[in-house]
């Protein structure tokens, strides 16, 4: 399992849209074809759709 340390502020959370559709697609390119990304919302950890 990889765990990112941090991602910028507000990009996977729908804060800044505009750089969060980036940020996934780089994600996904650099996880496996079943990779998932989950990021702190709370509890449980929500998870970002990548595809």
């Amino acid at each position: 399992m990889i765990l990112p340390s941090q991602s910028r502020v507000g990009a996977l959370d729908g804060r800044h849209p505009e750089i969060g559709d980036e940020a996934r697609r780089r994600i996904a390119a650099a996880l496996t074809p079943d990779g998932r990304l989950f990021i702190d919302g709370g509890d449980p950890l929500r998870e970002v759709p990548l595809r």
